[in-house]
């Protein structure tokens, strides 16, 4: 569509075309306007229009702004957090440890005159005022990046989230007039490098952009990488490297240049790997791979440093996974299968439980690869302590259609204790007696809509159901309902009677769905008669379930 507009308005008179744009301005607010204009018809004219358009006088305002805002002039502290919530009305939401201060810092004075002078510094630089749209913005940066390293600024050391600002935009704008700016593009690719590293991927298009001397900016990128000990930055400074690369129509030898960064980095060896993987150098992949994992092991998950064991484990994966790719793309099935086998024992998941049974069916065979997984989650059902293994061996079964064994783990526990699994499975049952059947009625079929991205469900495996079945697949899910419906109305508030009513509509519709409706009704009637000096329950359900609730016996 928008190819054809472009086209239909390529090939218009001038003054036709002015008419278009005047009326697309007529429905503009004045800031819409102006912004608009100054994008695309003159920066000069918004800025006369805005009466900003005396750039030393500009200037000065950054200049006295920046000051104020470093020597605290701008400070909030809990007390003035408290007193912004303490002065609006929440609906009786009580803010404590839950203020939104999202909300409060972008509505802050500091906040919104940041936003108006890069906004203004933009306008000079489309102008063709680079001196002062560049001096402006660099004034600016330096003092938020000032705010950044000391919260005692503005009460936070994240003050350039609360800016309202297109960022990429901003640094796009600002990256070119740098290289306007600076003839020198030594100094404009060292600035450039420590903008980027400072804001990371608000600069990279600018970055890319308009830095064009490689040798100059990967000494620089290469130095700023061996400078810090993250892996996160490293690796970002290795992409935007091969980015620059890749924009300025350069081969990048990703597995050589990796490889040079090794001593620096044992963690390099991934993209080594990957290198190897895009020149389908498979037995380089292979001997890199075994390399890089007897130099970079496990780390127990106890370890005290646990966010380096999710570092290491994760690049850890990620050459897992290239071997993996290397052993089928040479049809060694076998050890492409022990491989991710490995890698299952080390960090389950599901999307690699799906990959590796495929294997299996190849190798040692689905059932055999099943057995050993229910094992590694858990064993026997009272063991499942860690609810994310529980969880994740639910989904499995569901997809499997091992519905036994998925009952068996959730009559184990009290519903205190599984809520969320009971739900699932619950749902599970359900959407496989009715996915694809006939007459289920549209609020049921709503119910089965939430399982929508859920794994296990959506794409579980298909399985020949009778009648029979069905039936029983039904009723228990109906019967995992109920005791959520029961778990809710025990919590004694509104807000849990209102999803027990939410329960109740979905058992309702399984006992119409298998004309079971006399026995909905006794158990509907038992429910309400138990619950009778509950008349908040009675109104909730009366909200859901309509005629059934208004005849409940009291």
């Amino acid at each position: 569509m928008i190819e054809s507009v472009e086209s239909g308005l390529s090939g218009m008179e001038a003054a036709r075309l002015v008419k278009i744009v005047l009326a697309a301005l007529d429905t503009m607010g004045e800031t819409e306007q102006i912004d608009f204009i100054a994008k695309h018809i003159s920066a000069k004219a918004s800025l006369s229009r805005l009466g900003e358009d005396d750039p030393e006088a500009f200037l000065e305002e950054v200049d006295a702004f920046s000051l104020d805002c470093l020597n605290g002039e701008y400070y909030s502290d809990e007390g003035d957090v408290e007193e912004y919530f303490s002065n609006r009305d929440y609906a009786g939401a009580f803010y404590d440890d839950d203020w939104d201060y999202d909300e409060y810092y972008s509505s802050t004075e500091w906040a919104e005159t940041f936003a108006k002078l890069f906004r203004l510094s933009t306008m000079y630089i489309r102008s063709g005022d680079i001196a002062t749209g560049y001096e402006a913005n660099t004034r600016l940066l330096s003092c938020l990046m000032e705010a950044m390293e000391d919260d005692r600024v503005f009460g936070t050391d994240e003050p350039d989230d609360y800016i309202d600002v297109d960022w990429s935009e901003l640094f796009t704008l600002h990256y070119g007039a740098m290289h306007q700016y600076h003839t020198d593009m030594e100094r404009a690719a060292e600035l450039a490098f420590r903008y980027w590293m400072r804001f990371g991927e608000r600069c990279t298009e600018g970055f890319l952009a308009n830095v064009k001397e490689i040798d100059i900016a990967e000494s620089y990128i290469l130095d700023g990488l061996k400078s810090v000990d993250d892996w996160a930055v490293q690796c970002l400074c290795f992409n935007l490297l091969e980015q620059l690369n890749d924009r300025l129509g350069l081969t990048f030898d990703k597995a050589s240049k990796a490889k040079s960064l090794l001593s620096v980095n044992d963690y390099f060896y991934r993209h080594v790997v990957e290198g190897f993987c895009e020149q389908e150098n498979w037995q380089a992949v292979i001997e890199t791979a075994k390399d890089a994992l007897a130099k970079i092991p496990v780390l127990l998950s106890d370890a005290a440093d646990w966010r380096q064991t999710a570092v290491q484990q994760k690049v850890r994966a990620a050459i897992q996974t290239k071997l993996a790719d290397a052993f089928e793309n040479l049809a060694d099935y076998a050890r492409a299968f022990e491989v991710l086998s490995q890698m299952f024992q080390e960090a389950p998941d599901y999307a690699l439980y799906i990959r590796t049974r495929a294997l299996a069916s190849m190798t040692i065979g689905i059932s055999a690869f099943l057995e050993n997984v229910v094992t590694q989650l858990g064993g026997k059902p009272a063991e499942y302590a860690f609810y994310g293994r529980r969880a994740l061996l639910l989904s499995i079964l569901s997809y499997e259609g091992e519905i036994s064994k998925m009952l068996d783990i959730i009559h184990s526990q009290k519903i205190g204790s599984n809520y969320y699994d009971r739900k699932y499975a619950a749902l599970s049952l359900i959407y496989r007696a009715l996915h694809g059947a006939d007459g289920v009625r549209g609020s049921l079929m709503e119910y089965l809509a939430s399982g929508s991205g859920q794994d296990g469900i959506m794409d579980m495996l298909e399985r020949d159901i009778d009648c029979e079945a069905r039936s029983t697949l039904l009723l228990s899910g109906a019967d995992l309902l109920r005791g959520i419906v029961a778990f809710h109305i025990d919590a004694a508030n509104r807000s849990r009677y209102a999803k027990a009513a939410h329960h109740m509509c979905a058992i309702r519709d399984i006992y119409a769905y298998l004309n079971l409706d006399n026995e909905f009704r006794g158990y509907f009637d038992e429910i309400i008669k138990q619950n009778s000096r509950r008349p908040a329950l009675r109104d909730e359900m009366s909200v859901v379930l309509g005629k059934e609730a208004a005849k409940a016996k009291k």
